[in-house]
């Protein structure tokens, strides 16, 4: 993502979190950067939580921190932007999405979502809640339980029982890694994005400027087809479905 676009794309006066993980060297910052939240200079406090992300890009407690000071400034964009990341980490997780739900009660346009199908669902839980390294562990698992009981039953002929664990242990296997490729091809063509401007219209034909009657208001997420997309034109589908161009 690229703050080169003519609006800006991103992965609540919350409750500060603690700094966590944080190394030594940046917890002054960070304890400085909260107490300046606290004193309502939010933006000051965003400045160093911005730098401590260039050199702690992984921390869901600066993240996090950063979207409540984007909130306090009232950029609910933004804000959403940084929860949204900070929802990556399990330490930050629940944070997160009470926080996410009370930026979308506060945005004045509130965008309507498809409903996710239950096995779609499904899906969210293993890729989010879980991630690759369990999903990667439980596939393995599947494997060498399936591989064992191959060799037990070619060796010690214990036929059906077997044949049954070695079938099971290999569907898990089978089951897990197409989730995982599917998550890889997901995480090469798409992306997430979320509107940090008031609102942007959507275009049917970018060559001719051809707008439609869509607009993607702020705080709405996006999903962005990379392969589709070109350095000054992004094609996004709205959470309503919506699909179009944005500059």
């Amino acid at each position: 993502m690229t703050m080169a676009f003519s609006f800006a794309l991103a992965v609540l006066m919350q409750v500060l979190v603690p700094s966590g993980e944080l190394p030594p060297d940046a917890q002054t910052a960070y304890r400085t950067a909260n107490e300046q939240v606290r004193q309502g200079r939010a933006d000051l406090a965003l400045q160093t939580y911005e730098a401590l992300l260039d050199t702690v890009p992984h921390s869901g407690v600066l993240l996090y921190n950063a979207g409540v000071a984007s909130q306090a400034m009232n950029r609910l964009g933004m804000a959403k932007v940084y929860f949204i990341a900070a929802e990556r980490y399990p330490e930050t997780r629940q944070a997160a999405r009470e926080a996410l739900r009370q930026t979308d009660e506060r945005l004045p346009y509130k965008t309507p979502r498809i409903p996710r199908y239950p096995w779609q669902k499904v899906y969210d839980v293993m890729v989010d809640e879980w991630g690759s390294r369990i999903l990667i562990g439980i596939a393995a698992a599947g494997l060498h339980i399936g591989a064992l009981a191959l060799a037990i039953g070619l060796v010690w002929g214990f036929g059906r029982s077997a044949a049954v664990s070695a079938a099971a242990g290999f569907s898990v296997f089978v089951f897990f890694a197409a989730v995982l490729l599917v998550q890889r091809a997901e995480s090469h063509r798409m992306e997430t994005g979320v509107v940090v401007v008031d609102r942007t219209p959507l275009f049917e034909n970018p060559e001719q400027s051809a707008e439609t009657p869509v607009l993607a208001y702020e705080g709405g997420v996006l999903r962005i087809d990379k392969r589709e997309s070109t350095p000054d034109w992004v094609y996004v589908t709205l959470e309503n479905g919506s699909k179009g161009w944005i500059k």
